[in-house]
């Protein structure tokens, strides 16, 4: 099993997504219940606790999605190969921006859910994929979220590991073989739909990511 190379994703508005936790829908149905209730019995004091709860409440909203605003995350996709069915580590690198992230989770399909951890800058988190499938292993969308500071709204964003794609002038010095030895293959490759290669560029195609034992063949 090989692996593949990684992305960079820089979090902006229009990448953060911000819902309420299940703790969340409590609160905010409990401060309707008291509103209605001080409405309802003309009691101020359970008013002015009402409102002061729907002000958390949206405070809550605004310091959660500050808290993972303006940062830049590196996944960095190991390139050596392990065996099918063991971990696959996949280490994070984040750039915050000179400040500290609170309460930072990661969780894709293949890993559990990190323990909270606080960022300083600079800092790195690990997670552990499995997957029990042989070939090229493909990253699933890692997203990483977090609910500082009362735990009522949960920010969240995605980050997806894309495949890499090999410049031909580079080829020899990423792969360590000639040009002249493997272009008959190559060609072999790119006729059956294995490989694509466009614009001096060489990429894996999805067919050859389902098909890669019989791509190695080529090269043997």
């Amino acid at each position: 099993m090989q692996c593949i190379d990684e992305s960079t994703m820089r979090t902006s508005i229009r990448n953060i997504y911000i819902f309420p936790t299940r703790a969340g829908w409590l609160f905010l149905l409990a401060l309707v219940v008291m509103w209605l209730f001080g409405v309802n019995y003309d009691n101020n004091l359970v008013l002015l606790t009402a409102l002061f709860g729907g002000s958390a409440f949206i405070s809550a909203l605004f310091i959660t999605w500050s808290n993972l605003r303006g940062i830049i995350i590196f996944p960095e996709a190991t390139t050596r190969e392990v065996k099918a069915g063991t971990g696959v580590p996949v280490s994070f690198t984040i750039d915050t921006a000179n400040r500290k992230v609170y309460g930072v989770k990661i969780w894709s399909s293949c890993s559990e859910a990190t323990t909270p951890v606080d960022l300083a800058p600079g800092a790195r988190l690990s997670v552990i994929c499995q997957d029990e499938g042989r070939g090229i292993f493909r990253f699933p969308r890692f997203k990483v979220y977090a609910d500082y500071p009362l735990g009522l709204m949960r920010a969240s964003f995605y980050v997806e590991a894309k495949d890499q794609a090999v410049p031909l002038a580079e080829f020899t010095a990423y792969t360590g073989l000639e040009m002249t030895k493997v272009m008959a293959p190559l060609k072999r490759c790119i006729a059956e739909g294995l490989l694509n290669l466009e614009q001096d560029t060489l990429a894996i195609t999805p067919k050859g990511h389902l098909f890669v034992n019989a791509m190695l063949e080529e090269f043997l």
